[in-house]
């Protein structure tokens, strides 16, 4: 008996010491807590309530203050833990801030109109501790725009029974869980001038049934919406199971925008919406990282591991809102393995700083971006790419490699690509992210096609390559390219080579529009600007009616500006429609434009044919050649 009231005596004794070494410090807001403006272990001043020990406040004490501006409620000991036991309201729309070192629990509401609700768990230079949301986070405006609920901590927790809301009539607020858009490090995007102003959690979790939303109402944009942990730790994940809204309004106003970013990403279970009912729609964007596939396994769970996203997530995703993979670590593999198939209007990006591999699938959507800082490579099977949208941009394809311009990626297609857009541009290059400049290659071609099919139905095509010791562009299994009516746009420039390099049957219809080749080869080691195969058929057709209706541009400065082998067939068949063809250079070795190995048709239905040779020739400017209808030669040495 002595021995237990000795035992019960030392422990009392250590809660004791501990609470008094600032171990185990707890501020409890309850009903049943101490109203005034100071009690046990606590005071106010200014817009500052500071806890030093143990201490139970009243709502109320809060809620007063903050009719009369901001206010900070921090406990000061390493340990220290804020408890919300009873619910918190103002209509003032003033900044709640609770800063704690340990922990902040949420058990009942907070709810600010219009104002802004910051938990803050960090020793001021990384987030530390956790916090836990079991009820509701609210600053919803009935009048204006939705205010912020910052959540900054190590570990941040959204329970089933959490319900963070930031919406406004005028416009939807921010919600940001664990950090800033990219963690501050987008300058576009971030909320806060300061991409350091919040802390980087290293977990975030958010349940099923937990609830995010940041829309407009009624006239206004939809917020912005985080859910991050910091990508370059490791052992960093983010769970994004729950429903996530940043709509736009209901009358007018944009979608918002979502992120759920993390080293490990699971989003399995997620629901999310950007919609816009009169405006357009929002983003998601997913930022992974380490290799990332995307793939289908069937199981409709939307989830199968580590570094993966099932495509039925980023179809679910696409019906409500555009979304954007990102995969944003230099040298990591994103995979493409499964089909994406989307019948709606909302744009798919997918955006690798590393190799991106489209492997063998279908992907529609509204319109289609598959960018990457290094090289695009499709390699297993043959890969079908289908724009929705019957809009120029909205409903584009763009394939751009070596988007920041390093020189470091290519676009190397070892199978069949076959493109169709509902009257949207296709854009396939490098350079940038819109594919309106080159991915230069130093090994390679600077694209290399092995079967190309292009339907657009109206929009326009610009392929863009360029290669440093092989092919700018090189065309092989066979080319098909109808417009129905927009322009074909072709550049390739090599150092050695053909500037363009047609190896197979070849045949390019634009309809009513135009047709434009330029084949560039710039140095001493230059072969042609453009060639084409001697055992193959080539077909170029434009009904267009101006004076440049098809045009082929080559370019040497060693050899054949234009070598036009095989069976080769030319025809402008609108009214007036002409066709140029062009070289240019300093010298070429023997002819500036040769015709041999096959039938060589040019025809121009009412249209000037216009040879034009501004490249100094060793032997002719122009070699077997048959011409139908007019011909105007203009010779310039």
């Amino acid at each position: 008996m002595h021995t237990k009231r000795f035992l019960w005596f030392y422990l009392l004794l250590a809660f004791s010491l501990c609470a008094q070494l600032g171990f185990g410090q707890t501020l409890t807001i309850s009903d049943t807590g101490e109203t005034g403006i100071s009690g046990t272990n606590w005071s106010i001043s200014g817009n500052i309530l500071t806890a030093t020990e143990n201490a139970s406040i009243h709502p109320a004490v809060i809620e007063k203050a903050l009719d009369l501006g901001d206010l900070s409620i921090q406990v000061t000991e390493e340990k220290g833990t804020i408890l919300i036991q009873s619910p918190i309201s103002s209509s003032k729309g003033h900044v709640l801030k609770l800063i704690a070192k340990s922990s902040i629990q949420v058990y009942e509401s907070i709810k600010i109109s219009g104002g802004e609700i910051y938990l803050s768990v960090t020793n001021n230079k990384i987030a530390k501790g956790s916090i836990s949301v079991n009820s509701d986070i609210s600053v919803e405006s009935v009048s204006s725009q939705g205010g912020n609920i910052l959540l900054e901590a190590k570990n941040i927790t959204l329970s089933e029974k959490a319900v963070l809301t930031a919406t406004g009539p005028t416009g939807g607020g921010n919600i940001l869980v664990g950090g800033d858009w990219q963690g501050g490090a987008s300058i576009e995007n971030r909320v806060f001038e300061d991409p350091n102003k919040l802390k980087q959690a290293t977990k975030v979790s958010m349940h099923a049934k937990a609830i995010i939303n940041a829309s407009a109402t009624e006239n206004g944009n939809g917020g912005t919406v985080v859910l991050w942990s910091d990508i370059k730790n490791s052992t960093s994940v983010t769970k994004a199971h729950g429903t996530i809204f940043a709509k736009g309004g209901s009358i007018s106003g944009d979608g918002g925008m979502i992120e759920t970013s993390g080293s490990l990403l699971e989003t399995d279970g997620i629901v999310i919406s950007t919609e816009s009912i009169n405006g357009k729609v929002g983003l998601w964007l997913l930022d992974p990282t380490n290799d990332l596939s995307i793939v289908d396994i069937g199981d409709g769970d939307k989830y199968i591991g580590e570094s993966s996203i099932e495509t039925a997530t980023i179809v679910s995703a696409l019906n409500s809102s555009d979304v954007r993979i990102y995969n944003p670590t230099s040298g990591d593999t994103t995979s493409v393995l499964g089909d994406i198939v989307y019948t709606g209007n909302n744009y798919l990006t997918i955006d690798s700083a590393g190799p991106l591999y489209i492997r063998g699938v279908d992907i529609q959507a509204g319109g289609i971006s598959l960018i990457a800082k290094e090289e695009i490579i499709i390699d297993t099977r043959a890969v079908t790419l289908t724009a929705n949208r019957a809009s120029n941009s909205l409903g584009q394809v763009v394939i751009s490699s070596d988007y920041d311009g390093n020189q470091t990626g290519t676009n190397r297609f070892y199978q069949a690509l076959n493109i169709t857009t509902n009257g949207g541009d296709v854009f396939i290059g490098g350079g940038n992210k819109d594919g309106t400049a080159y991915g230069n290659s130093t090994d390679w071609n600077g694209i290399e096609f092995t079967g190309l099919t292009i339907n657009t139905n109206g929009g326009d095509v610009n392929i863009r390559g360029e290669s440093d010791n092989s092919s700018g562009l090189r065309f092989a299994s066979g080319t098909i390219i109808n417009t129905s009516g927009g322009n074909v746009y072709m550049r390739g420039e090599t150092e050695d080579n053909a500037g363009i390099y047609f190896v197979s049957d070849t045949s390019i219809n634009s309809g009513s529009g135009t047709i434009y080749l330029e084949g560039y080869n710039t140095t001493s080691n230059s072969v042609y600007g453009i060639y084409t195969d001697e055992s193959f058929n080539h077909t170029f057709q434009s009904s267009n009616t101006t004076t440049d209706a098809i045009k082929l541009v080559g370019h040497s400065d060693n050899n054949r500006g234009l070598q036009l082998y095989g069976d080769v067939k030319i025809y402008a068949t609108g009214a007036n429609g002409g066709i140029t063809l062009e070289t240019n250079g300093t010298s070429s070795s023997d002819h500036s434009i040769l015709f041999s190995g096959g039938s060589t048709e040019i025809l121009a239905l009412s249209g000037p044919i216009l040879f034009d040779v501004k490249q100094a020739a060793g032997a002719t400017d122009l070699y077997k050649i048959t011409i139908m209808f007019t011909l105007v030669l203009n010779q310039e040495h």
